[in-house]
């Protein structure tokens, strides 16, 4: 499997399956779509060679990416909710709602997805910023 990764014209493709399935999601709704968007990310970092005991960090890049859509899903559904439960009425303060919950929901993601990472692999070089 790892020589056909390497063939110069399947890593973007690889690149893009996240991203698509997340747009589906964001369109659809459906939970296991999303399951199928996470896991689809786990076998990209996997099999990207570019990933290789980097994966921490590339698993930042590609969910920030790739998972956005259905962060705005999910920020959507939660301004929502707010408008009915706290009466919310003003455009200023959808927005700020809205936003709010964008940033919770990307920190989460990313937090739980550093989590995995490091759990399925564990030898990975340092990163170190300068």
């Amino acid at each position: 499997m790892n020589g056909f990764v390497k063939k110069q014209w399947i890593q973007p493709a690889l690149t893009m399956i996240p991203l698509i399935v997340s747009t589906i999601y964001c369109f659809t709704g459906k939970v296991f779509v999303m399951i199928v968007s996470l896991i689809s990310l786990f076998i990209l970092v996997a099999f990207l060679p570019v990933c290789e005991k980097r994966e921490n960090l590339w698993m930042f890049v590609f969910s920030s990416v790739s998972l956005f859509p259905a962060n705005i899903r999910f920020s959507v559904l939660i301004s929502q909710w707010a408008k009915n439960e706290l009466y919310l009425d003003s455009v200023i303060m959808k927005t700020i709602v809205f936003l709010i919950a964008l940033h919770i929901i990307f920190c989460m993601e990313q937090i739980i997805l550093g989590f995995f990472t490091r759990l399925l692999w564990r030898k990975q070089y340092k990163v170190e910023v300068e």
